[in-house]
């Protein structure tokens, strides 16, 4: 009897420590609800302006993020005068990328020389050199007008921007002169004028054979000082010069003199009329 009474004490304690281990188990499982995180990418190629749910600034290429209010969220934001709308449904930590941008142009460079974008942007552009630029507002005059320069020369090209992406390929740019010295002659001075100005005042002092310029056109120097003797022209051959810094010179037709050294002989063409890239042949008939 005695036995029996000890081993229903020990299968009683067994049963009460199995009991308590289940109950702290229990206790021990805890769930905890949140809130998704929504994390928002700026992949329109340009800063935004978010205003709903959250307000801020995302530049290109950055992300901000927040526990949206619900679980269907429009995300408004802005560039320039536009708005755009992105709704999306939140069910768990997501990610948004955003894209959508206003239409725009962009402007290439095919003149053959370095350039510079006056309007509606500033932007300097090398040969063959793009450049991307947006719409502003969707109540613009579709129709615009990109300003820029070549050389001291300014050109103006419209392009119509409306709901989609245009291109604009530029390629009006000062024009060539190239001399063939048929003369017989040695030159070293080319000078260039506007007819009825003087020769040796101004622009028209100017030797141009002493205008160094880059491969894409810009102005390297203006070495030695104008009128001074610089290099030469033999008989056949030719020199080919770029008017756009000229900037002296007005409108499209010019007198061009070429000089042996110390004008000892001198050979004129007069009222060139300069629209496209010319070439120019002076023979002993051209003596003024």
């Amino acid at each position: 009897m005695k036995k029996i009474t000890i081993a229903l004490i020990l299968i009683l304690m067994m049963i009460s420590l199995i009991s308590c281990d289940t109950l702290i188990r229990k206790t021990a499982t805890v769930s905890v609800d949140r809130h998704p995180i929504l994390t928002v990418e700026n992949q329109t190629g340009f800063p935004i302006l978010i205003s709903s749910p959250v307000s801020g600034g995302i530049n290109y290429g950055d992300i901000t993020r927040f526990q949206p209010p619900g679980y269907q969220v429009d995300i408004v934001y802005s560039i320039g005068g536009y708005s755009f709308r992105q709704q999306v449904t939140v069910t768990d930590d997501m990610m948004v990328r955003l894209t959508e941008r206003p239409p725009g142009v962009t402007i290439v460079n095919n003149t053959g020389v370095f350039i510079t974008i006056t309007s509606p942007i500033r932007h300097n552009l090398g040969i063959g050199g793009s450049v991307f630029h947006l719409r502003q507002s969707p109540g613009d005059n579709p129709l615009h007008t990109i300003s820029y320069t070549a050389g001291a020369l300014l050109f103006h090209e419209q392009v119509t921007i409306d709901n989609d992406d245009v291109t604009l390929s530029l390629t009006r740019r000062p024009p060539s002169i190239t001399v063939v010295n048929n003369t017989g002659l040695t030159i070293t001075n080319v000078f260039v004028r506007n007819p009825g100005t003087a020769w040796g005042s101004g622009i028209a002092g100017i030797n141009v054979l002493g205008i160094q310029l880059y491969e894409d056109g810009r102005l390297a120097s203006l070495q030695p000082p104008p009128g001074s003797l610089v290099g030469s022209i033999l008989n056949a051959e030719g020199f080919t010069f770029w008017t756009g810094h000229l900037d002296g010179l007005v409108g499209g037709v010019f007198d061009i003199r070429l000089d042996t050294h110390g004008a000892v002989d001198s050979f004129v063409i007069n009222n060139v009329n300069v629209t496209s890239d010319v070439t120019l042949t002076f023979t002993q008939a051209h003596r003024p």
